[in-house]
């Protein structure tokens, strides 16, 4: 097995019809046979075995095609972009995820069309996300009509995943109807709304900070008001500050919980996100030491331990707003 994988990467530096050809033979007869499978004696292995063993053969297979398909993408030259493309519909799950990330690699503008196609289709729920990471990378117009298409679907678990890709640092993809959709469904699970909260931020538009601070208002949990915080952060519209402002406590740090110190740190950092100092009240008003109390000459500091590791966590929040605040503002 290890000899086929060397040789399917030195095919890489031959690029040339003749290689692309050997690379395609070998991907339909890769067995997955490897002189290490255990060995089971003169009887041969039980049934359990048999099983395991057929395992081992198809890990081993997909492991050999995958590097099968990267080499095919530099060796075929003008036409890598039409096998990938074909190779998207494999019976491997291996070979349809390795296609899907050296189409990418190409920047494929055709790929996108071949990508969303296939996403419906694809059974197997980690390839369907590495594929819609793709198109959502992939980005222009026809990846953003697929996902307001996928969006408007009655598949909660593919909504999900697509506004996950969506939210993705990588993705160029934007799909605001669709995403303002599942936001708006009475239906959505917390998960899609969480989702679809990130997606927003990503995608931004008019209206946009409007809609994330109206969710931060209604937040009920953590999660839905860190979700709402980064997705503001992400619009980097200076019409976002007076909400997260809003989040800043008027009394200090002092006898917060740990809950709204977490917050406000997150606060911090988004107001220093938005590159908007002038309006937002100065991150420093709610960091401040703790103040020492009288206390016997045994008794230990209060900087100490926990309440000094808080302290020293509020002041890095701090700190990483500020370096953000004295950047130039975004285009």
């Amino acid at each position: 097995m290890r000899v086929r994988r060397d040789a399917a990467g030195a095919l890489a530096r031959c690029p040339g019809p003749g290689a692309a050809r050997i690379l395609l033979e070998a991907l339909a007869a890769e067995d997955g046979n490897d002189d290490r499978l255990p060995w089971h004696g003169p009887a041969g292995p039980t049934e359990a075995q048999k099983g395991e063993l057929a395992e081992l053969r198809r890990v081993n297979a997909g492991s050999v095609r995958e590097v099968e398909v990267s080499s095919l993408r530099l060796a075929a030259g003008a036409e890598a972009p039409r096998l990938l493309r074909e190779l998207l519909a494999h019976d491997d799950p291996a070979v349809r995820s390795a296609a899907a990330v050296n189409l990418l690699t190409l920047a494929d503008p055709g790929a996108a069309a071949a990508v969303a196609a296939r996403i419906p289709g694809e059974k197997e729920a980690g390839i369907r996300r590495r594929l819609l990471g793709t198109l959502a990378a992939l980005g222009g117009a026809g990846a953003d009509a697929a996902f307001e298409s996928l969006l408007s679907g009655e598949d909660p678990d593919l909504r999900v995943a697509a506004l996950e890709a969506l939210a993705g640092e990588e993705a160029k993809a934007r799909a605001p109807e669709g995403t303002r959709l599942c936001l708006g469904r009475p239906d959505a699970a917390f998960e899609e709304r969480i989702a679809a909260t990130l997606a927003l931020g990503r995608a931004g538009g008019p209206g946009a900070a409007a809609l994330l601070a109206e969710i931060l208002a209604k937040a009920s949990t953590g999660e839905e008001l860190r979700a709402s915080l980064q997705a503001l952060a992400r619009t980097r519209d200076p019409a976002a500050v007076p909400a997260v402002a809003a989040l800043l406590p008027g009394g200090g740090a002092a006898g917060m919980p740990a809950d709204a110190r977490e917050t406000a740190d997150l606060a911090v950092e988004t107001l220093g996100d938005l590159r908007a100092p002038e309006g937002a009240p100065p991150p420093h008003a709610f960091v401040r030491p703790p103040r020492r109390q009288p206390a016997p000459p045994a008794a230990p500091l209060p900087a100490h331990g926990h309440e000094l590791f808080s302290h020293r966590q509020r002041l890095r929040a701090e700190s990483r707003s500020l370096a953000r605040l004295r950047s130039p503002p975004y285009p």
